[in-house]
C-alpha cells in the first residue's frame, strides 16, 4: 500500500467530479504548461451525471478557503517551538510566484531575507524561469508594500487613485470580457463541427454495429451537454454588467503611513490577514502584483489593524496628511454594502508607474450557474510594478 502525500489529498479537495458533475477544460494543455484553468473556463455539464460525494456549495467555499490556507509556519509565532527555527519570514504565506502559483520560501543568505522559488527538478512548469529557480530580497518588496499601502490603502489621496483606477480599469475589463466571449464562440463552433463529424461517421455504414450505435449517440449526447453548457455561459457574458466598486470602504480606514518592517510581526501579519493581502512576484519581467481586498465583512476589522499599525511607537508619518475624523462603529456601518468588494490596485514600483489596479462585485450565488463561477471571481486586479 502507497503513502498518502499532501498532493494526493489536495488532488482530491480540489477535483470538481466528487460534486457528481462532469467538467471539461480543467487544464490548458496548449498555451498553459497543463496547468489548471481558472475555474470561471471550466465548462461543467448542465445536470449532475452521478450521485455527488460533495455539495457543490462546500466545495465551492472549500477552493476559497483552500487558497488562503494556512500551515504550521504561517502565524506570528512562526514555528518558535521547534528547536531548529532561527528565524521567521516577514511575507510568508503571502508571497506568490507569478510563473507556477506556488508560495515562495524563504532563506537568509549573508545577513539577508530572500523569497526563492524552486520547483523539483522534472516539475518546472512550462515558461518558468530558468534554471528553474530564482531569489528576490525581502527588503525590496517590503519598502514597495510599504508604499503602496501608504499611498492606496491608507493615504490621504485613496480616492483620487481609486477613480483613475476604474477608469483604467473599464477598459481592460471591456477588453477582457469581448475576449472571453470571443473564446466561447470558437468554442461553441468548434463542437458544432465535432458533432456533425459524429453524424456523418454514422452515414459511413450500411449496416453499423449496435455497438458503434451506441457509442456515437454517447458522444453526440456528451458534445450537446457541453455545447448548451458553453452556450450558457456566453448568454450570462453577453448580459454581464460590472458592478460598481462601494469606494466607501476606503473611507473606513484611518490615513498614515505604513512601515510593516517597524511592526512586530504579529500585528503585521494581523495586518495582512485582515486586507487579504497577495503578492505575486514575476522573475521575468521583474514585476509584482499586490492585491488588497476589503469587503463590508471585513473592513472593520482592516480599519482596526490599520489603526494599530500608524499608532505603533517609532513608526513616524513620513508626510503631512489630513488627520480623518474617527467614526464609531454607528457611523460606519451604515455605508457599507455586505455585497461590494473592493480590491485595492498597488501603487507601482521605481519609476513611477500609474496604479491599473481593480475593483469589482463578489457574484450573486442564488443560481446554479453562478455557483459552479463563484470560486473564479476573486475581482481582485492588481496592477504589475517593477521591482529594483
Amino acid at each position: 500500500m502507497g503513502h498518502w502525500t499532501d498532493s494526493n489529498v489536495r488532488d482530491i479537495e480540489t477535483n470538481p467530479k466528487y460534486t457528481g458533475y462532469m467538467v471539461w477544460n480543467r487544464r490548458g494543455r496548449k498555451n498553459r504548461g497543463n496547468r489548471i484553468n481558472p475555474i470561471e473556463e471550466w465548462i461543467w455539464s448542465a445536470e449532475s451525471v452521478h450521485e455527488p460525494l460533495v455539495d457543490l456549495e462546500i466545495w465551492l467555499r472549500a477552493q476559497e478557503v483552500g487558497q488562503h490556507r494556512f500551515g504550521s509556519r504561517s502565524t506570528s509565532n512562526t514555528n518558535v517551538r521547534h528547536p531548529q527555527t532561527k528565524r521567521s519570514y516577514l511575507l510568508r504565506t503571502y508571497l506568490f510566484c507569478d510563473s507556477c502559483g506556488r508560495r515562495m520560501n524563504g532563506k537568509t543568505r549573508r545577513g539577508h531575507a530572500y523569497y526563492v522559488c524552486a520547483p523539483k527538478k522534472g516539475y518546472v512548469p512550462e515558461g518558468h524561469p530558468a534554471p528553474g529557480s530564482f531569489w528576490v530580497r525581502e527588503d525590496a518588496l517590503v519598502a514597495k508594500l510599504d508604499e503602496f499601502l501608504s499611498a492606496h490603502v491608507f493615504g490621504a489621496y485613496r480616492r483620487s487613485l481609486l477613480a483613475y483606477n476604474i477608469q483604467e480599469l473599464g477598459v481592460k475589463a471591456q477588453r477582457e470580457r469581448e475576449d472571453h466571449i470571443t473564446a466561447l464562440r470558437h468554442r461553441i463552433d468548434d463542437i458544432t463541427v465535432k458533432m456533425k463529424r459524429v453524424t456523418r461517421s454514422l452515414e459511413l455504414f450500411d449496416n453499423p454495429d449496435p455497438d458503434l450505435i451506441r457509442d456515437i449517440n454517447d458522444r453526440r449526447t456528451e458534445l450537446r451537454e457541453r455545447k448548451a453548457a458553453l452556450e450558457t455561459q456566453l448568454t450570462e457574458a453577453e448580459e454581464q454588467h460590472e458592478q460598481a466598486p462601494n469606494a466607501d470602504l476606503l473611507d473606513v480606514m484611518p490615513v498614515g503611513d505604513i512601515q510593516v518592517d517597524q511592526l512586530p510581526e504579529e500585528l503585521a501579519r494581523r495586518l495582512f490577514e485582515a486586507l487579504r493581502l497577495e503578492l505575486h512576484y514575476d522573475k521575468d519581467t521583474n514585476r509584482l502584483r499586490v492585491t488588497v481586498t476589503l469587503s463590508g465583512a471585513t473592513a472593520l476589522a482592516a480599519r482596526q489593524r490599520g489603526a494599530e499599525a500608524i499608532n505603533v511607537p517609532g513608526q513616524q508619518s513620513r508626510h503631512a496628511h489630513a488627520q480623518v475624523e474617527d467614526k464609531n462603529e454607528e457611523d460606519v456601518m451604515p455605508t457599507i454594502s455586505p455585497v461590494p468588494i473592493l480590491g485595492v490596485p498597488s501603487a507601482g514600483f521605481e519609476p513611477a508607474t500609474p496604479a491599473s489596479g481593480g475593483m469589482g462585485p463578489k457574484g450573486d450565488v442564488s443560481a446554479f450557474d453562478r455557483r459552479k463561477q463563484r470560486a473564479g471571481r476573486r475581482l481582485r486586479r492588481p496592477m504589475s510594478a517593477h521591482c529594483p
